[in-house]
């Protein structure tokens, strides 16, 4: 179970809110926490918060399911005073402008958070009995008291269970709410998987690859798919990681280039004239004498660059290249941005997300003290991360000095997934190859500091590029590991990007 501690800060109205809007909203969290709820004993600090609570949690007996939108017609039937039905009204209504429909709520976490309050609340009550029977020189009563409490509080009464029970089966292949918190777009994300909670998930390149770039689009595309995230910077300001952000919702530039060019999938057999398909979107090529190309500039207008045979399933004809499409994109401001953002939230493609950036110095930070920042999001805002990008893991300090930097590292990668299952968030961060003197491409046991990072992490995922790739706007994805799929370090996915537009993902092909 997750330890929830919190110095000088009263986190009970907050997490309150928390639980009750997860007994509405959420079945298996009702089912999560029925060793310890009882209806009729006081759990909460306020009495219309716990009519609330027996409401939901009755209603849960009764059919089988969480309340959700009925909880507003349950609040119509129930007999109630006229202070308690502002109260109760006020408070439903508080509940519903903080959850946004499409938010993914981290059910495991709240789950933690619960039976660690309530535990709280029980030795309170406990406490308080036990000082009645002193007072009253009761201390047979008080020791009777004692003996009778028990762990009944907890929703984990045994660390063990028989996976061949018909519970543990039920269990296992029961669908998850909130498993996947990210999927990421085309062959990109078909090849990786979902991104689930408790995965702690690295990337793996030379620098000046755009690992930044990339755990940005996770990060935006986290938000936009419901998630609370909350990324976390130790190589650049405030600032430029928020024009980071806006470019990548705008698709506006931040430096003003003389030109801009958009990369886009081509055939080589358009470019050379060869194919003679009728599906064909141009009826020129581009190369001429022989084996000389034309640039650019000196390419016709009226050459369309082809991928028909890109989406078909033998891809036999098809073979994969790069044009460009020549745009103008004025720089980002504030009208810009904020227009972007208001469009976003009033068509609710934030699906509810929200993204919390934290700044630090590199090197001037440990585990620890981020654990206590994000601990206090949790209790300030009732910010519960789903996603935690950590840009990047390598730039913490370690508490605790070890005699061999490799020791530090193992033990801050180690923190890292610890994260992952505490929090029972995703956790993303990056690394930087050590193959950086090399003209090859980074393999997976390239790793920076340490190989020992492979132990803990559950998907890596290598970034490699030549420089004429990156002239071209392209990247090359490939799996290094997955704890969890079966996988090759083969198989590339050619990805198509432009960071001047804020975009690390434009388009994707494998080409296996």
């Amino acid at each position: 179970m997750a330890k929830f501690t919190i110095d000088d800060c009263d986190i009970s109205a907050n997490l309150e809110r928390k639980i009750i809007t997860a007994m509405i909203l959420s079945k298996g969290f009702l089912k999560s926490i029925s060793p310890i709820f009882m209806s009729g004993i006081p759990k909460f600090d306020t009495k219309h918060t716990q009519m609330v609570a027996e409401w939901c949690w009755n209603f849960y007996q009764k059919y089988d399911k969480a309340p959700k939108d009925e909880i507003y017609s349950i609040f119509k039937s129930k007999k109630k005073t006229e202070d308690e039905e502002k109260s109760i009204g006020l408070f439903l209504q508080g509940i519903s402008d903080e959850y946004v429909k499409g938010r993914k709520l981290n059910i495991s976490y709240i789950a933690d958070l619960a039976e660690n309050y309530f535990k709280k609340v029980s030795l309170k009550l406990l406490k308080n009995k036990i000082q009645k029977c002193l007072a009253e020189d009761d201390t047979e009563g008080a020791e009777t008291l004692i003996n009778k409490y028990t762990s009944k509080i907890t929703t984990k009464e045994i660390k063990w269970t028989d996976p061949f029970a018909k519970e543990s089966i039920q269990k296992t292949f029961a669908q998850e709410e909130g498993e996947v918190v990210l999927t990421l777009p085309g062959h990109y994300g078909k090849v990786i998987g979902g991104l689930q909670r408790e995965y702690l998930v690295a990337y793996l390149g030379k620098s000046g690859t755009g690992k930044t770039w990339s755990m940005v689009e996770c990060a935006i595309l986290g938000a936009l798919q419901g998630n609370d995230v909350l990324y976390i910077n130790l190589e650049m300001s405030e600032k430029q990681m928020n024009k980071r952000f806006y470019q990548r919702l705008t698709m506006h530039p931040s430096i003003k280039t003389d030109r801009l060019l958009i990369p886009v999938f081509d055939c080589k057999l358009n470019q050379s004239n060869e194919c003679q398909k009728k599906v064909r979107l141009c009826k020129r090529g581009i190369i001429y004498d022989e084996n000389k190309e034309a640039s650019f500039d000196m390419t016709s207008k009226k050459y369309v660059p082809c991928h028909v045979c890109m989406r078909y399933k033998k891809k036999t004809d098809y073979q994969v290249t790069v044009w460009f499409k020549e745009e103008k994109r004025q720089l980002i401001n504030v009208s810009r941005v904020s227009k972007r953002v208001k469009n976003l939230l009033d068509f609710n493609h934030f699906g509810g997300g929200r993204l919390r950036l934290a700044t630090y110095p590199a090197g001037s930070v440990t585990m620890q003290t981020m654990e206590t920042d994000i601990n206090r999001l949790v209790c300030i805002e009732g910010f519960l991360p789903g996603i935690i990008v950590v840009d990047y893991a390598d730039k913490l300090l370690d508490v605790i000095k070890q005699k061999e930097y490799r020791h530090s590292i193992q033990q801050i990668w180690t923190g890292h997934k610890g994260w992952a299952q505490k929090y029972h968030a995703l956790v993303i961060t990056g690394s930087q190859s050590s193959a950086m003197r090399s003209d090859e491409d980074t393999k997976f046991y390239d790793w920076a500091e340490g190989i020992c990072k492979i132990n803990d992490i559950d998907i890596g995922i290598i970034q490699n590029q030549t420089p004429q790739e990156k002239k071209e706007g392209v990247m090359r994805y490939s799996v290094g590991k997955h704890r969890h799929r079966s996988y090759n370090t083969i198989d590339e996915i050619v990805v198509l990007y432009n960071f001047h537009v804020g975009r690390p993902y434009l388009d994707s092909y494998l080409t296996c």
